[in-house]
């Protein structure tokens, strides 16, 4: 977690370098849109809005209910939630979570989360949270650019993996 958090406040420093304070200011308001109610739960968010540790506590506790509901209705299924799911679950995280602040703290957070921008766009290109890996660059992808590189291009059938396998069963040197 510290070694995370050290690498962020490098990535903070060098944007602070590059780009203007309101484009900075833009950005962290994105980034919290995209963090959606969980940015609530950080710490820097916290402080911000002065939020008591009755507050935080029952914020926690809306937050476990929630996943609690989803996991309950998904039936132990361990994969990502569809995206109607995550975003009806966004919206009943939002609304337990905003009935817990005052409201100066309400309009606080507005403040910090600005005018909304349409974060569908950014998942919709797979560049939401390393979704985009793989994709950029023309080849770059498996089997890309380079003969036999995919699953199983390249090999005869009935060959294994090379230096893989058991005896018989097609590996380098196994027969």
């Amino acid at each position: 977690m510290k070694k995370m958090r050290a690498q962020q406040a490098k990535i903070q420093e060098k944007l602070g370098q590059i780009l203007k304070p309101e484009q900075l200011k833009r950005l962290e308001q994105i980034r919290l849109q995209v963090m959606g109610p969980m940015a609530l739960a950080s710490p820097d968010v916290a402080s911000k809005l002065g939020l008591t540790d009755d507050q935080k506590t029952k914020m926690r506790e809306a937050m476990r209910g929630v996943f609690a509901k989803l996991r309950q209705s998904r039936g132990g299924n361990a994969g990502p939630p569809s995206a109607e799911a995550r975003k009806k679950m966004e919206e009943t995280i939002k609304t337990a979570i905003m009935g817990v602040l005052t409201d100066d703290q309400k309009t606080t957070y507005e403040e910090l989360i600005g005018k909304p921008f349409d974060t569908a766009k950014l998942r919709a290109r797979g560049m939401m949270m390393g979704g985009g890996r793989g994709q950029g660059r023309p080849g770059a992808g498996r089997g890309q650019g380079r003969p036999g590189a995919g699953r199983g291009q390249g090999r005869r059938p009935g060959q294994g993996r090379p230096g893989r396998g058991r005896p018989g069963q097609g590996g380098r040197g196994n027969g």
